[in-house]
């Protein structure tokens, strides 16, 4: 096996170096400059590859998703697949991926919400399809709506942290998730 085109490993090694000066310095503060710094490579580089922090920002987003999507898969895949859906979902410690997805989720950058709506939409499905096997009598409707309710609060845990509302609270979350669960199971 040869090794990877320039380009791809170009375009890792500029994305870790974005990545590094995100959590470093926060995206308000990062620019394509020190992105070049960072990686040890010309500006202009990254303006080829990327176009601009919007590419940027697009890119790792992209990168990240998947790298979440990949990690609920494989959560789904253990049984008993609901607890471990909710495990993932609901961790203490926000995983890297989600770490970043906060901070590159600053105002005006348009250009992680395709992304970010497609990875919640798979995570509605995916935790749709697990109550489906695991509640069958539970009306579809229902079941979505649950399963969507379920994702917004374990999406919304690591926001409302950054806004200063204590653990217990956060940790909260996970418990009216399964008071969601239960009222579907009685549905």
């Amino acid at each position: 096996m040869g090794r990877p085109p320039l380009t791809q490993q170009r375009q890792r090694e500029i994305l870790a170096a974005f990545e590094r000066c995100v959590l470093r310095d926060g995206l308000a503060h990062t620019t394509v400059a020190a992105v070049a710094v960072e990686a040890g490579i010309q500006r202009t580089l990254v303006h080829h590859y990327f176009g601009g922090m919007e590419g940027l920002v697009r890119a790792l987003v992209v990168s990240l998703t998947r790298e979440l999507a990949q990690d609920f898969g494989d959560a789904s895949a253990k049984p008993p697949r609901l607890a471990a859906l909710l495990d993932f979902l609901f961790r203490r410690k926000p995983s890297r991926a989600e770490m970043l997805i906060g901070a590159l989720r600053a105002p005006g950058t348009v250009s992680a919400n395709a992304p970010l709506a497609s990875m919640y939409e798979a995570f509605t499905a995916g935790l749709d399809a697990c109550l489906r096997a695991e509640i069958p009598e539970a009306p579809a409707g229902r079941r979505r709506a649950t399963a969507f309710a379920i994702v917004c609060l374990a999406m919304s845990r690591f926001q409302l942290a950054r806004l200063g509302v204590p653990p217990r609270r956060t940790r909260a979350l996970r418990s009216s998730a399964e008071v969601l669960i239960g009222a579907l199971r009685g549905a």
